[in-house]
C-alpha cells in the first residue's frame, strides 16, 4: 500500500490472480465442462485445413419444409463449393455419397474428436462409411486441383 492508501499493481495483480483461481477451482468442482464438449470444441478449432475451400450446405432433407409431418430417411444432405460438390445420404450409421465432378479421390470422414476415417470413391465419384457413431462429423475429399471440406453435420 502507498502512502496515500491506494494499493500498488503487484498487489493488484497478485489479489485478481488468487480470485481468478478460486473462480476456476469453483467451476471445474459444481460446473465442469463435459469431455464431450472439450472434444467437440477441439475439433471445431481445427474444422478444417486452411487450404481447403469449404463446400457449406445447400440443403439438408431433415430441414426441408416438406417434411414436417415427418422425418424422412434416408436423410439427404447437398454441400457446394466453387467448382465441386459433395453429396451424402445418411441412413442410420451408414453414410454413402458422390463427389462431383466424379473422380477417384480419397475421401475422410472426421469426427469432432478428431478420428478420421478414410476410404477411396469409385471413378464416378461414390464412396461409403460404414458404422459411423452419432455426432459431429465433416467429409472430406482430395481432389486432383485441391481439397473440399464440408461444414460440419450432425449423424
Amino acid at each position: 500500500m502507498t502512502d496515500d492508501g491506494t494499493t500498488t499493481d503487484a498487489t493488484t495483480d497478485a489479489d485478481d490472480a488468487a480470485l481468478l483461481s478460486e473462480l476456476g477451482h469453483a467451476l471445474e468442482t459444481y460446473d465442469a465442462v463435459p469431455d464431450r464438449v472439450r472434444l467437440a470444441a477441439h475439433g471445431l478449432l481445427s474444422w478444417r485445413n486452411l487450404d481447403d475451400e469449404l463446400a457449406e450446405l445447400q440443403f439438408d432433407s431433415a430441414l426441408d419444409a416438406s417434411a414436417v409431418r415427418g422425418v424422412a430417411w434416408p436423410r439427404q444432405l447437398s454441400f457446394e463449393a466453387a467448382d465441386s460438390s459433395i453429396e451424402v445420404e445418411i441412413d442410420g450409421n451408414h453414410l454413402v455419397g458422390q463427389v462431383v465432378p466424379p473422380a477417384e479421390v480419397d475421401v475422410r470422414l472426421t469426427t469432432s474428436s478428431g478420428a478420421a476415417t478414410v476410404t477411396r470413391s469409385d471413378p464416378v465419384g461414390h464412396f461409403r462409411f460404414d458404422d459411423i457413431e452419432a455426432g459431429a462429423v465433416r467429409i472430406t475429399a482430395v481432389l486432383p486441383d485441391g481439397s473440399v471440406t464440408t461444414q460440419w453435420f450432425s449423424i
